[in-house]
This record gives structure tokens, sequence and C-alpha cells, in this order.
């Protein structure tokens, strides 16, 4: 199932990359990773956008194709100042086995918010991985 955005833009204004990024949020709520994952790349290669890189990088997690997934999240990251982006690099960079990657995305994601309950969790594993 191919899909076409409206060029130059659509009824509602929105930009052939938004259309694509749009799409491609409807196909992961209905759980077809595969495909959203097609329609995020094609939109980030129209219009690079922090939740784009975002979204990408957790359909190559659900894929589990971490490796794939940590540019993405690293990008996602980088331009945005949320907390989403670097726990979800930290959970990847600790299923690939690179903990000193995960702990840094970790500490990156509590400096931006020290009471979020997933990256404090994170930091908890890492920790208890650390010592054993």
């Amino acid at each position: 199932m191919t899909f076409q955005p409206h060029e130059p833009f659509d009824e509602r204004g929105r930009s052939p990359a938004h259309q694509l990024y749009e799409e491609a949020r409807r196909r992961l709520d209905a759980g077809l990773i595969s495909e959203a994952t097609e329609l995020f790349l094609r939109s980030a290669d129209a219009s690079p956008h922090f939740k784009t890189y975002e979204l990408l990088g957790e359909c190559y997690m659900r894929q589990k194709l971490y490796m794939q997934a940590i540019p993405y999240l690293a990008a996602a990251t980088t331009l945005n100042r949320g907390v989403r982006a670097p726990s979800l690099l930290a959970e990847t960079c600790l299923e690939v086995g690179k903990l000193d990657w995960a702990k840094e995305a970790s500490k990156i994601a509590l400096a931006r918010d020290a009471n979020n309950k997933s990256a404090k969790a994170m930091k908890e594993k890492l920790n208890s991985i650390s010592v054993d």
C-alpha cells in the first residue's frame, strides 16, 4: 500500500513531508511497523525533523534493529531538548551492549528531567549492571 502525498500541499496546507509523517504515525499506531518505517524515512528525506527521527528510531527498536535505531535516536536527542529520545537511545544502546553509550544517554535524559520515571529506572538498571 503506497502512500502518495499531495503536491505541493494538501487541502489542509500540509507539506508532502508532513503528510508522510502523519500517515506514518497512523501506520505505527496500527502496528504496521515496516510500513511506518518506510514512510518516516521518506518524510525525513523530504524534511528532517526531530520527531520523525525519534519515531523512526522507535520503529527500528520495535523491529529489534537496534543498530539502525541508534543514529536516528542520537539525532533526535541532539535536535530536541525532550527526555524521550535519550531514554530510548539509552535503552537501545543497552540492547546492543554499548554500556558506556547507554550511560551517557541516560545522563542526558536525567539532566533534562531528573524526575522522569523511565530515565530513573534506566539509571538504576545501568547501575545494577555495572555492579554485577
